[in-house]
């Protein structure tokens, strides 16, 4: 059982993680409460060739979510990719990781589906994160080490293949292949040029999913 100063601790370890979760859930239940889609037809993801002059819906796409099971099963996978990227990273540079990578995946998306209408869901990080883990974790192997059956591992690994090898879909499909290749092109840039990750300087951490 966790106690009440280590899950503080947890909490301030995922701060941004934990803003951008509260960030979906709330424009959820704020766009069923104002009814009528307002919130996702002002901020829902668009080609290129649909803009209209409306470049931020390219990244306020991904706050967006169509269903209880879509914005709890993102909610979840952001919450288990930064409880492990996070509290190394630091604040800023996951915060920053964060951002970039949901921008260059969806400017990718959505430049090739340059005709598409209302865009959505933040698995275009996600994904992009997942990339991001995972060269980190083959890199820096001593500083993640955690058992293939650790829960959280467990849920990214079922999202993952949920979420595009079985679903079926083509554009979901492509959506989260070019997160993932955006996630790798950040993650290896950074890790070069030692903007993203550096083990010399691990910050203190406590996990409570392994209490």
């Amino acid at each position: 059982m966790a106690s009440k100063n280590s899950i503080k601790q947890w909490v301030s370890n995922n701060i941004i993680t934990l803003i951008f979760a509260c960030i979906y859930f709330i424009l959820f239940i704020v766009n069923i409460g104002i009814g009528n889609n307002r919130v996702f037809n002002a901020l829902s993801g668009r080609g290129f060739h649909k803009l209209d002059g409306q470049i931020y819906r390219v990244y306020t796409a991904s706050v967006l979510h169509v269903g209880w099971l879509h914005v709890t099963s993102n909610i979840i996978a952001l919450i288990c990719v930064g409880n492990f990227l996070e509290k190394r990273l630091g604040h800023l540079r996951f915060l920053a990781t964060f951002l970039i990578s949901d921008i260059f995946a969806s400017l990718m998306f959505y430049g090739y589906f340059s005709d598409c209408t209302n865009g959505n869901g933040s698995s275009i990080a996600i994904y992009a994160l997942f990339a991001i883990l995972l060269i980190l974790w083959l890199r820096y192997s001593n500083d993640f080490l955690y058992r293939w059956y650790h829960p959280a591992l467990v849920y990214i690994l079922i999202y993952f293949v949920v979420a595009s090898v079985l679903s079926g879909n083509y554009t979901t499909i492509i959506i989260h292949s070019f997160s993932f290749f955006a996630g790798l092109v950040i993650g290896l840039l950074g890790m070069k040029l030692k903007l993203i990750y550096n083990n010399d300087n691990k910050p203190e951490y406590v996990d409570v999913t392994n209490s």
